[in-house]
């Protein structure tokens, strides 16, 4: 076969994939991402969203003695503070994507090339990353399937867009669940919003 035939199969192949891809209608409670990976969501029980706020406490402001006044006043600048803060709002947040994650999606279908988030293929892939970020053997061997299936929708399955862009995989699939669950999607985008400052 000629370089030029080769590229005109590939590109009858590629073109055959797309119009079948194209022609399959998204259900209204399904998210498609840029990886080809068609999600199902579900709405999140709010209880659940309202008892991971509690978990996180905020911290206090600190205060000082404003000689001028006679009095304590907060100090909402001082770094140890907005360092503090930050780290409480981004830990928030990821716990809400990945609670939302883990109940309010699942996978339809998984593309060729894209693992399977209960394949060995994505048990080792995921196991060399978290390696890679100093997590123990047993660490890793003691991770749930759910806890592997939020790794591989994070990881894997939704990782369009980055975590900067409106439009990302993440946010999509985030907004799509929240308006099922009755959450603003304020509130949605402030969660997503906070996700991307994790960089």
């Amino acid at each position: 076969m000629t370089e030029k035939n080769s590229e005109k199969s590939s590109v009858k192949r590629a073109a055959a994939v797309a119009q079948k891809a194209g022609s399959r209608k998204l259900n209204s409670n399904e998210v498609e991402v840029s990886t080809g990976v068609i999600f199902g969501v579900k709405p999140v029980p709010q209880f659940i969203l309202s008892d991971i706020r509690r978990e996180f406490k905020e911290p206090p402001v600190p205060t000082w003695f404003n000689k001028d006044t006679g009095r304590k006043e907060p100090n909402p600048d001082d770094p140890e503070y907005k360092k503090s803060y930050n780290d409480y709002i981004v830990g928030l947040s990821m716990a809400v994507i990945d609670v939302m994650v883990l109940m309010g999606t699942y996978s339809v279908s998984v593309p060729k090339g894209v693992p399977e988030p209960t394949s060995e293929t994505w048990k080792n892939e995921l196991g060399a990353i978290l390696r890679a970020r100093g997590w123990s053997r047993s660490d890793i061997a003691e991770l749930s399937d759910e806890e592997r299936y939020v790794f591989w929708v994070k990881y894997r399955a939704a990782t369009g867009g980055g975590v900067t862009g409106e439009d990302s995989d993440i946010n999509r699939i985030t907004l799509a669940i929240g308006r099922l669950s009755g959450v603003a999607e304020e509130d949605v985008r402030d969660a997503t919003d906070n996700f991307r400052d994790t960089d």
